[in-house]
């Protein structure tokens, strides 16, 4: 691993990562919705990847960024990785992200090695998966200019899946089915329970890429565990009859735990 030392920024490149920010958080709200709770910004809102996703990676990858003791610098470059890297959904668009916001950093006048640390901490958020459920994500077999880099791809994988074990995540991992459907109220059938199975396998075999990030992310392990198959449980049963039965329990659980 050749050492690419990250250095620091100038003032009118702290300035254009703002900029980029700002342009960033718009394009995602204009294209895909803000997001919970109000959903505003399309017709057609994305439930899941769309601005509220996109803040919290930014800002989740940011505090990570500072608790594996990054430069404040380093830790931006993951922040704004983190904002922008679902910019482009669809097959492929971990890389489409990637490039795009290379592409940003290198107009406002970034270096290419820093446009680099941004692209490859987007191209890790790339999940990999086993027998349908997710075991990992690229950014801990990718290939970094630097060690510091290295903690900047990591941070921001990490927050990717940051609300995992918050308690926000069942209800935001049920907007995420919501947004597989292409339904805002799906039926509640074999579909919903073959994703419900699906993610107790996660819950109980996801680690996060740092060990900082669990301290930091996973408040409520045992509570969304709990919950969690308390869900699958009820569907399993026939207990839930429609999508606002198992809305009001999830908002009932982030009320209770948040």
């Amino acid at each position: 691993m050749s050492e690419f030392q990250f250095g620091f920024l100038e003032s009118a490149q702290k300035t254009a990562l703002g900029e980029i920010e700002e342009q960033t958080l718009r394009a995602v709200d204009t294209r895909y919705s803000t997001g919970y709770p109000e959903y505003r910004g399309c017709r057609e809102p994305w439930l899941y990847h769309n601005g509220h996703h996109a803040r919290l990676v930014g800002r989740g990858a940011l505090r990570v960024a500072r608790a594996v003791g990054l430069s404040p610098d380093a830790a931006r470059i993951g922040e704004i990785a983190g904002y922008a890297h679902d910019i482009y959904q669809g097959k492929g668009h971990e890389s489409q992200s990637a490039e795009w916001l290379e592409e940003q950093l290198r107009r406002k006048g970034l270096s290419k090695p820093v446009a680099h640390i941004a692209g490859l901490a987007i191209r890790g958020t790339q999940p990999l998966f086993a027998g349908g459920v997710i075991v990992g994500q690229m950014a801990t077999r990718q290939q970094y200019p630097s060690h510091e880099a290295e903690q900047v791809g990591l941070a921001v994988a990490s927050a990717d899946l940051g609300v995992l074990y918050a308690p926000e995540g069942p209800m935001l991992s049920h907007d995420l089915y919501r947004e597989i459907c292409g339904e805002v109220d799906p039926a509640i059938d074999e579909r919903l329970l073959v994703f419900q199975e699906g993610q107790m396998k996660l819950l109980d075999s996801y680690s996060y890429p740092l060990p900082q990030a669990e301290r930091l992310f996973a408040t409520h392990r045992p509570q969304v565990v709990r919950y969690s198959q308390r869900v699958l449980d009820q569907l399993e049963r026939g207990d839930i009859e429609n999508w606002q039965q198992l809305r009001a329990q999830d908002e009932a659980f982030y009320r209770q735990h948040r």
